[in-house]
């Protein structure tokens, strides 16, 4: 599946798909909020010609992902520590959302590399787009 060389992937942005996290290649939980190239949402603009639309690029490597998942999940619900033999990447759409103590709201993402342990706690509940790196084994969170 992941037969694109990322020097091929033509983006008119700062960051070069190269550059892009991969829940592959990282030991930590990587977010918009430590994004190590700095502010992702600068770096990542892609130009257009469209007045008043505005683009920026996911700075994830999707290229192993195989699985979307949209998960819903109510208020007032807490999911204990576990971890999954994947990586996972998280978007919120909605809602908000507390990964091992740090807080995520909606336009917030998140890569949690293999293996990594973490709970979830949510007051309001929270939508998002869950992308796995096989099937999911644990269906939680």
């Amino acid at each position: 599946m992941a037969n694109i060389n990322p020097e091929d992937v033509k983006l008119d942005t700062k960051l070069s798909f190269s550059a892009f996290v991969s829940p592959k290649n990282t030991s930590t939980i990587i977010s918009n909020k430590n994004f190590p190239h700095g502010d992702w949402s600068e770096c990542c603009e892609i130009s257009h010609r469209f007045e008043g639309v505005y683009k920026r690029a996911l700075p994830i490597d999707f290229r192993d992902f195989c699985m979307l998942v949209l998960t819903k999940v109510a208020p007032k619900t807490n999911v204990p520590q576990h971890s999954h033999k994947e990586g996972i990447f998280r978007y919120i759409i909605e809602g908000s959302l507390t990964i091992n103590g740090e807080h995520y709201r909606a336009g917030d993402w998140l890569v949690v590399p293999e293996g990594m342990p973490y709970e979830i706690s949510t007051i309001e509940g929270y939508t998002a787009i869950a992308g796995y790196l096989m099937a999911c084994g644990d269906p939680g969170g």
